[in-house]
C-alpha cells in the first residue's frame, strides 16, 4: 500500500481471522486508511514488547475480513468482546513505566 491519504475512525467495526489453532479471533479496528489507489485497509492496536508498548498495524488477515458490530451473532459478539479486554495490569505496568522515563 502506498502512503496513506486519508485516515478516518472505525466505530464498532472489527478484524477477524481463523488463527493457526482453527479458532476465530477478533481485533477491535481502530482506524481505516485509504491510499491513492483506493485500497482502503483497518488498523488495529497491538504490543509488541515493553519498549515498544502499542502501535498501529494492517489488520488483512489471509483467512479473514472486517465486520461491524451489529452484523455479528450474539456468540461472535461475546467472543469479540473477550479478544479486545484491555490487560489493566499490562497497563498499569506501562504507565509506571512511562512515569519513570
Amino acid at each position: 500500500m502506498d502512503k496513506d491519504l486519508h485516515i478516518s475512525a472505525a466505530e464498532n467495526w472489527y478484524s477477524f481471522r481463523i488463527n493457526a489453532s482453527g479458532e476465530l479471533e477478533f481485533k477491535r479496528v481502530a482506524l481505516w486508511a485509504a491510499d491513492k489507489q483506493g485500497s482502503v485497509r483497518g488498523l488495529v492496536s497491538g504490543t509488541a514488547n515493553k519498549k515498544f508498548a502499542n502501535y498501529l498495524y494492517n489488520a488483512l488477515y489471509a483467512h479473514g475480513g472486517y465486520i461491524h458490530w451489529d452484523d455479528m451473532t450474539p456468540d461472535q459478539q461475546k467472543k469479540a468482546k473477550q479478544d479486545s479486554q484491555i490487560d489493566i495490569d499490562r497497563l498499569k505496568e506501562l504507565q509506571a513505566e512511562d512515569a519513570n522515563a
